[in-house]
């Protein structure tokens, strides 16, 4: 009898298995049929950014950090790990953005950033780019004291739910605030999660009731 959680246990493994022994393109390969099998794991599309990371295809490895982002959006060390690959693409807007993200929601990205790459002067050899200055800033910040705005924050989980990374819900908790007033600011950002005006006035009296309930 056909066990779609063993078959997609056994590809997942094989697919660690490869990846601790760096056989990439094996590794690879494994975690594309795990992920056919069930398309909403999560952990398939981290290991296969970290083996395309690896091999060096960035493009490839965002994608697949941000579908684990879609798929697992509360998870803070996400949010790190993709961050992590936009430095080394040397895309400074995103980066910023993920690890901001990261730290709003407590994780510690010095600590993760020191421990995998001991010092920043090492990571930018490594990368043969030296970091702007408030990004290596924010990779010596400390979760517990680290603070950011209001509206930089709510721009933040803007982008998120531009992005379709983040719903409505999850974006507030970001901003910090209620998702009613998420949806009322959107108009201020250019954003409409609905086609008509109507709409968005009953989806509004929809959160109020909710609210107060």
């Amino acid at each position: 009898m056909y066990n779609k959680q063993k078959h997609v246990d056994l590809h997942f493994n094989r697919g660690m298995h490869y990846l601790k022994r760096n056989e990439i393109k094996l590794a690879i390969a494994c975690f594309t049929k795990a992920i056919e099998v069930n398309p909403d794991l999560a952990k398939a599309y981290q290991y296969r950014g970290n083996a395309y990371l690896g091999k060096g295809e960035l493009e490839k490895a965002i994608a697949d950090y941000t579908q684990m982002l879609v798929l697992k959006p509360k998870n803070p060390e996400y949010y790190y790990i993709r961050g992590e690959v936009y430095l080394h693409a040397s895309k400074w807007e995103e980066a910023r953005r993920d690890l901001n993200s990261a730290l709003l929601q407590g994780f510690d990205i010095s600590v993760q950033f020191h421990s995998t790459h001991e010092s920043i002067a090492a990571f930018e050899e490594k990368i043969g780019v030296h970091l702007p200055g408030d990004i290596a800033d924010l990779l010596n910040s400390n979760p517990k004291t680290f603070e950011i705005d209001k509206d930089a924050r709510i721009a933040l989980a803007m982008k998120y739910y531009e992005n379709e990374e983040l719903s409505s819900g999850s974006a507030a908790r970001l901003a910090g605030i209620s998702r009613g007033v998420f949806i009322m600011l959107m108009g201020d950002y250019g954003l409409s999660p609905f086609g008509t005006v109507e709409d968005l006035k009953a989806e509004l009296e929809n959160v109020y009731k909710a609210d107060h309930l």
